[in-house]
């Protein structure tokens, strides 16, 4: 009898453990739950990055290498942790370009799309009233508030779209 329990716990200890899983993005862009190898104990996905979209991580089995673009977790046997990153809500803001015929700054034909966080303000920035080519520098593709100090000074303006319509405040 203790022959056959030993044999049992020997038996047993040999047997593989069920692989790690993470999901990962197949050919048609959507999640789905992969086994991971070579000891790899975490998943990574992406993150949304205020008011540029989510970033160019993929998901997957492993660690992340920059936590500024990527989210990881504890990988699990029974249900992958890294599920689906909500990309949020997305609005548009004005480009604008520095003229140098006329040395000023022209609303662009086409905005660019901003993505942020589902509770994040919808804002854009411009240049504000003493912006020069060299005094101002769209954050964010216009995308977002104006960088700490700039509105004070004058070379970035905010516009809430809330309560304004983009293209004929900024």
């Amino acid at each position: 009898m203790k022959f056959l329990l030993v044999l049992a716990a020997v038996i047993s200890s040999f047997q593989a453990s069920e692989p790690l899983q993470c999901n990962v993005l197949n050919e048609a862009d959507e999640l789905v739950a992969a086994n991971c190898t070579g000891g790899v104990t975490t998943c990574t996905s992406p993150i949304l990055v205020e008011y540029t979209g989510l970033s160019d991580q993929d998901y997957g089995c492993g660690s992340c290498s920059d936590n500024t673009t990527c989210e990881e977790c504890d990988a699990d046997s029974e249900s992958p942790c890294n599920t689906l990153v909500d990309a949020g809500h997305t609005f548009n803001c004005p480009n604008y370009n520095w003229d140098t015929d006329t040395e000023d700054w022209v609303m662009g034909e086409t905005d660019t799309t901003c993505s942020a966080l589902n509770d994040t303000a919808v804002i854009c920035n411009s240049p504000g009233g003493t912006a020069t080519a060299n005094l101002y520098t769209a954050l964010n593709a216009g995308c977002g508030p104006c960088p700490d100090g700039t509105v004070e000074d004058g070379t970035c303006k905010e516009c809430d779209l809330h309560s304004h319509s983009h293209r004929s405040y900024l």
